[in-house]
């Protein structure tokens, strides 16, 4: 498990419902243009600021384990299970 980071931007007029023919219809729109290129500046900007500052990776590792305990252990979802169905069948 890694420390992840989430972002949102506005690439269609508020209260949109996403998958929405007018989220859609909004597709080139100059809205959705502003939006990814904002999305793409900050999602730039804090790649390098992570590649120039070693320390807040460092900082971000530590929160990460102190979160989630020492005796933290990953468990696959699927594990030994069975799957729950089968379509070859």
């Amino acid at each position: 498990m890694v420390p992840i980071a989430r972002l949102r931007t506005a690439t269609y007029v508020s209260g949109t419902l996403s998958h929405s023919w007018q989220a859609i219809s909004s597709s080139g729109s100059s809205i959705e243009q502003k939006g990814m290129i904002n999305a793409s500046k900050t999602i730039s900007l804090t790649a390098m600021q992570l590649m120039t500052n070693p320390d807040v990776l460092i900082k971000a590792k530590e929160e990460l384990i102190n979160q989630r305990g020492l005796d933290f252990v990953y468990k696959p979802l699927l594990a030994d299970r069975e799957l729950p169905l089968d379509y070859r069948n």
